[in-house]
């Protein structure tokens, strides 16, 4: 129809409406890279931001089926990667993964500058890494460490583990690291926590076998039931990993098992249990815990 109106210049024309494409999510970028054949790892890059980074539990199943480890790389506005994490095959997790860390230096941090008031080797001097959200086990988390006083490229340094609650540094089973020569720091195995990398050792860092903690698993109890004691260890450490010889005050009224940890009372009364621990690094400790029947 030609419109009637002899002032209106119609010209027909064919017109189409295009849809743009939906981005891609992260899901469904890293299950195309895990669909690819002839490769290990499926990589990926991101902007990095202020929001963590979520990979739902069926991407992670779908890597671990697949044989592959997965590689987040979160570059900065000129596409240089500033953060890398690196999710090992088959890496055990509940639930989606979510990842975030955010690098700082030691030098302004007041908690570590009271922590630190005393030690000339690494006062003002270090990086802190704080690492938040479910990690996949076995993660690996690499971040470039630029202007980072104390630390250069290729640099040896120590990580230790803040906690908040004491206020005091502590050792980890990472212990000593050396920087790339493009200055990145690796941190493998990484939990959700404050680590801080420090040039230098500090003396007053709570040992990896001060931190570990010995429970009984009933708060009472009675003649011939068996209770457990159990152990809290430092992360990166497993029971298979660490030597426990148990021995009783009166074996004849409360029977210990160094291999199974279980104790059993016999009689009624009060006893030691004699607790001796050595750790993979050579670090031995014996404490002793009283049982009242």
């Amino acid at each position: 129809v030609t419109p009637s109106n002899p002032g209106y210049n119609y010209t027909p024309t064919n017109t189409e409406t295009k849809t743009e494409e939906p981005t891609p999510t992260l899901d469904e970028k890293l299950t195309e890279k895990i669909g690819e054949k002839d490769t290990v790892k499926a990589s990926i890059s991101v902007e990095k931001s202020d929001d963590a980074i979520t990979i739902s539990e069926e991407t992670l199943k779908a890597a671990a089926e697949a044989g592959k480890e997965l590689v987040i790389m979160e570059a900065d506005e000129n596409g240089k990667t500033q953060i890398q994490w690196n999710i090992p095959t088959g890496s055990k997790i509940d639930g989606d993964a979510s990842l975030s860390a955010d690098l700082s230096t030691v030098k302004g941090n007041k908690a570590l500058a009271n922590i630190l008031s005393d030690d000339k080797s690494n006062k003002n001097k270090g990086a802190v890494v704080e690492v938040n959200g479910n990690i996949p086990e076995g993660t690996t988390l690499r971040l470039r460490a630029e202007d980072i006083p104390g630390l250069k490229a290729g640099d040896k340094a120590v990580v230790y583990m803040l906690n908040e609650k004491t206020g005091k540094l502590e050792e980890t089973t990472i212990g000593e690291i050396k920087l790339s020569s493009k200055g990145v720091i690796t941190i493998p195995n990484v939990a959700e926590g404050t680590y801080v990398i420090l040039p230098k050792a500090n003396k007053d860092a709570v040992s990896l076998v001060k931190q570990v903690k010995a429970t009984v698993s009933k708060k009472s109890v009675k003649l011939n039931k068996t209770a457990t004691i159990n152990f809290d260890l430092p992360h990166g450490l497993t029971m298979d990993d660490v030597k426990i010889k148990l021995t009783s005050s009166d074996p004849e009224g409360l029977q210990v098992s160094s291999k199974s940890l279980k104790f059993k009372p016999k009689k009624p009364g009060t006893y030691k249990v004699k607790i001796e621990i050595e750790l993979p690094n050579g670090e031995k400790r014996t404490a002793t815990m009283t049982i009242t029947v």
